[in-house]
């Protein structure tokens, strides 16, 4: 049986760790995934910021379009549809550019053009994203639709 954490390991590193030339000691996982969480929460804070602030932007759009008769409900449709479109481009447009810069370091370091991602990685990108787009999103835009359009549209930027 194999151990867990040769588990997706590409071969050369799986031998390296056999013969002891690994030098991955717990120590430096430790601080990898220290760095990679505190560097993942500053990301995830800067991009909640932006959606909500450009969400606030919107804060006049959207007063007009309940004075002119939208209801609360096609206007959050509206926001679901246009974030669902820009989360699918930018799930592409992120992929093409991870594919251009992996695929060349993957292929010098393994020999494969092909990054062994695993299932669950996938599965945790993706939904981190789409929970990142919406929640950014159409939370600030809910708060927004509840307040009358007499008083939004007048309100200063």
């Amino acid at each position: 049986m194999k151990p867990a954490s040769d588990t997706g390991a590409p071969r050369e590193l799986r031998a390296a760790r056999r013969n002891g030339r690994g030098g991955i000691t717990a120590a430096n996982i430790w601080s990898i995934h220290t760095i990679v969480t505190v560097l993942l929460v500053y990301v995830v804070i800067a991009a909640l910021n932006t959606l909500a602030t450009a969400a606030f932007a919107r804060r006049r759009e959207l007063a007009v379009l309940r004075l002119a008769g939208a209801t609360r409900g096609q206007l959050l449709r509206m926001v679901r549809i246009e974030q669902a479109v820009l989360l699918g481009l930018a799930l592409l447009g992120g992929g093409i550019i991870a594919a251009v810069t992996l695929v060349p370091m993957v292929n010098g370091a393994t020999g494969s053009p092909v990054p062994y991602i695993p299932p669950s990685g996938w599965i945790t990108v993706l939904a981190g994203a789409m929970l990142l787009a919406m929640g950014g999103t159409v939370l600030p835009i809910r708060r927004i639709i509840r307040i009358p359009p007499t008083e939004a549209i007048g309100a200063p930027e």
